[in-house]
């Protein structure tokens, strides 16, 4: 599943602050938060994103940010600090995603391995069961010429290789989902600025409009002021 790194700032108990977190669902991580989202960055998992965010926790101490009591993603605010953590976050990203990439890749496959161990050990006591039961029933058979173990060699080559290439294709396969869901943020954000815009425009227009009728008003109150002194002037003449 693809997996965001976020950096949010608001205020926690009268406090200004910002963090840096990791959410599946930013949309329902934003509301939960009740803080806004500066600015994030994709990564094709869960593993690779928490990488990502040990990372930029680890640099953001570096700069002097100070974490709040037991809440080590949570700093607090500095301008020079959060600055620094935000141009991160935005122009150096694919920087950042490439320094975790290999570790990210390490854990993936330390999970892989041992899933395939226990798929091993599964089926290895399967084998040795059912080998069990047909050297019993056919011990007068001669001896197969490629042993159980040689076999399993085989197969576990051929698994390891189907688990690389299932693995490849799984990540192109959520890179292009992270570009997918990141494109989809930006058209959520592009929409909302465009609406927040539009409210701008229409409130700029309302108050024209009003000092426009203002004005007229004003002119028309000096039109008449006119017209009555030089009546004025006419009946002294």
């Amino acid at each position: 599943m693809v997996s965001f790194v976020y950096l949010a700032v608001g205020e926690l108990r009268d406090i200004q602050i910002f963090k840096i977190g990791k959410t599946n669902r930013p949309k329902q991580r934003i509301a939960a938060l009740h803080m806004r989202f500066a600015s994030h960055i994709a990564c094709i998992d869960e593993i690779e994103a928490l990488e990502l965010e040990a990372l930029l926790l680890a640099k953001t101490r570096a700069v002097g940010a100070h974490s709040l009591p037991n809440r080590k993603e949570w700093f607090r605010y500095s301008e020079t600090v959060y600055r620094k953590v935000y141009s991160w976050f935005e122009n150096d990203s694919d920087e950042l995603v490439a320094q975790v990439v290999y570790k990210a890749q390490v854990k993936r496959d330390q999970l892989a391995k041992k899933a395939a161990a226990f798929d091993t050990v599964k089926s290895s006591s399967t084998s040795q069961a059912s080998s069990s039961s047909e050297t019993f029933r056919h011990q007068s058979s001669p001896p197969n010429p490629i042993t159980l173990d040689e076999m399993q060699a085989v197969i576990d080559r051929q698994r390891a290789q189907i688990t690389q290439f299932e693995q490849s294709a799984r990540i192109s396969s959520k890179r292009r989902e992270s570009y997918l869901l990141t494109i989809e943020v930006l058209q959520d954000e592009v929409r909302a600025l465009r609406r927040e815009l539009m409210e701008v425009q229409a409130e700029q227009e309302k108050s024209i409009k009003q000092l426009q009728e203002q004005h007229e008003r004003e002119i028309n109150t000096l039109m008449i002021q006119i017209h009555e002194l030089l009546k004025q002037v006419g009946q002294v003449s």
